[in-house]
């Protein structure tokens, strides 16, 4: 009898345990994407940031933030890419059983980030749609619901420019988005190697990984407003989409919005696979 209890007692700590890990997950991801999304939305409501420098400079803040905050206690992966990446090669230091609860807890952070930027820039989104003629849900209001989801060509930089569909289509936009999750892991992979501890330490891991993350937006969202993280995407798009934005929150003007999911997923795990058979078979070993 006093077994059984004591086994109860270790399933009742462990499942605290994993609990407390996926909520601390969803809030570090909470954090990423509602710097990150609050920026895009101050930027094209308002004006106030100006230019991607500006706004590639948040989302910086954020990252470091959101894997600060969490980093101690789930890792801070916040972004089901990096999740899979880690589940795939370092299975020993991340389980995969725990994917499915981080996949949950990172969209859940991504829901609830795109409701507080939806509450907090309510007033000024219909500001923005009555100033520029749009109809919520209807063909041009991309240009709003860019604030919470992410469209390819940039609406804010191509703006009404017909001709621009031609130059980032679906497959480009794959490509790009694919691109820049492969960059954004590998080096995620490389800060995060013990055996490159001569490169970085723990506390400026996050900053690093916040530049790496500023350094892509700055580059690549003119074409697809540079996504990366499918939590990032989906989650606000859902509440675009529960706001009135319909099938342009989802499937999307060129019905792509699972782009910016799969790209991430595919270029995630090939950023991961550079580092693991290329990068890391040419470190010092731990005894050298």
């Amino acid at each position: 009898m006093a077994e059984q209890e004591n086994v109860s007692s270790r399933q009742q700590w462990v499942s605290s345990k994993l609990l407390r890990v996926f909520a601390v997950e969803m809030v570090g991801t909470y954090i990423l994407v509602l710097f990150g999304t609050a920026s895009v939305a101050s930027a094209v409501l308002t004006g106030a940031l100006s230019g991607l420098g500006q706004v590639a400079a948040v989302w910086a803040v954020g990252v470091a933030l959101g894997i600060y905050v969490s980093a101690n206690v789930s890792g801070a992966h916040l972004n089901p890419a990096v999740t899979l990446s880690f589940t795939i090669f370092r299975p020993g230091a991340f389980p995969p059983k725990l994917l499915p609860g981080y996949w949950i807890a990172q969209l859940l952070g991504g829901v609830l980030a795109g409701l507080s930027v939806l509450a907090i820039f309510r007033t000024l989104i219909k500001r923005f749609e009555d100033a520029h003629g749009l109809v919520r849900g209807e063909a041009g209001s991309e240009h709003s619901a860019m604030v919470f989801g992410q469209y390819f060509p940039n609406p804010d930089v191509f703006r009404a420019d017909e001709a621009a569909s031609s130059l980032v289509g679906v497959g480009g936009a794959l490509f790009v988005e694919a691109f820049g999750a492969a960059v954004l892991v590998l080096v995620i992979f490389a800060l995060t190697e013990k055996r490159n501890g001569g490169l970085s330490r723990a506390n400026l891991t996050p900053i690093l990984i916040g530049s790496t993350v500023a350094a892509l937006l700055a580059l690549f969202a003119p074409l697809t407003q540079a996504g990366w993280n499918p939590a990032r995407d989906f989650g606000p798009r859902l509440v675009s989409l529960l706001a009135g934005w319909d099938s342009i929150a989802i499937p999307g003007p060129s019905s792509g919005f699972w782009i910016y999911i799969a790209g991430p997923l595919i270029g995630g795990p090939i950023g991961a696979a550079i580092h693991e058979y290329l990068v890391r078979p040419g470190l010092p070993k731990d005894d050298e």
